[in-house]
């Protein structure tokens, strides 16, 4: 036997925008009767069914990975009649998405046309949640891009030969008769002194000046992302 639960439980199940959407497609209200308010619901539910999916229970801004192409004829047609449109950093007409563009303001950017936002530009980019405590990703506003960086890393890098090797000094740094300082005898025909020894524990260091990738990025799938404008 089917329960029939009061309105009021029915409706915050589904969230504010729920609410908003259900009350605005089926004229029902927390005073109406439950049974009202479940019709309206699998009706809705219908409607979607081989259609574009009423998605009353996502919040305008809302961004997704769609895996489908957009450049394909009439594909950005069809999303925007479902209600999305790529983050491609157009500029969005306020009179159109309204509730869009009060959602996002100008934390992506500020529009150059009068009465439009500036949608954000996710081509080519990876998201990073913000993070308001500051542990992780301080000083970090809504919207705001971040450069490249690298960190040290946590483990050491090493090369494949130890730093023992031998350096041939200018004659012009000792005296220039027979014998050199230190007992070192100086090569005449060569202009230097024969090499001498520096053991492992020398101090030195090497510069990686070849090699490499034009970015440094971990292993990743392309996909469109969308956001949720009506």
């Amino acid at each position: 036997m089917n329960k029939i639960f009061p309105a009021v439980a029915i409706l915050a199940v589904h969230g504010m925008a729920a609410n908003e959407a259900i009350s605005r497609e089926c004229n029902v209200t927390t005073k109406s009767a439950p049974q009202a308010i479940i019709s309206c619901i699998k009706e809705l539910d219908r409607r979607s069914v081989g259609a574009a999916p009423l998605p009353y229970n996502v919040p305008i801004g809302t961004i997704v990975a769609y895996a489908g192409s957009i450049e394909a004829p009439g594909a950005k047609e069809i999303l925007k009649a479902q209600g999305w449109i790529p983050c491609d950093g157009d500029d969005a007409p306020a009179d159109k998405y309204p509730e869009l563009c009060r959602a996002i303001g100008s934390f992506y950017g500020k529009s150059t046309i009068t009465d439009h936002c500036k949608l954000p530009n996710l081509q080519g980019q990876f998201l990073r949640g913000l993070d308001s405590s500051g542990a992780i990703d301080p000083k970090r506003l809504l919207g705001s891009p971040q450069s490249f960086a690298t960190a040290l890393p946590n483990k050491e890098f090493a090369i494949s030969e130890s730093g023992k090797h031998s350096h041939d000094l200018p004659k012009k740094a000792f005296w220039s008769g027979g014998t050199g300082p230190s007992g070192f005898l100086l090569d005449v025909k060569s202009g230097f002194i024969p090499g001498e020894g520096i053991g492992e524990s020398g101090n030195h260091s090497h510069v990686i000046r070849g090699g490499g990738d034009e970015e440094t990025r971990p292993v990743n799938v392309a996909v469109n992302f969308l956001i949720r404008a009506k």
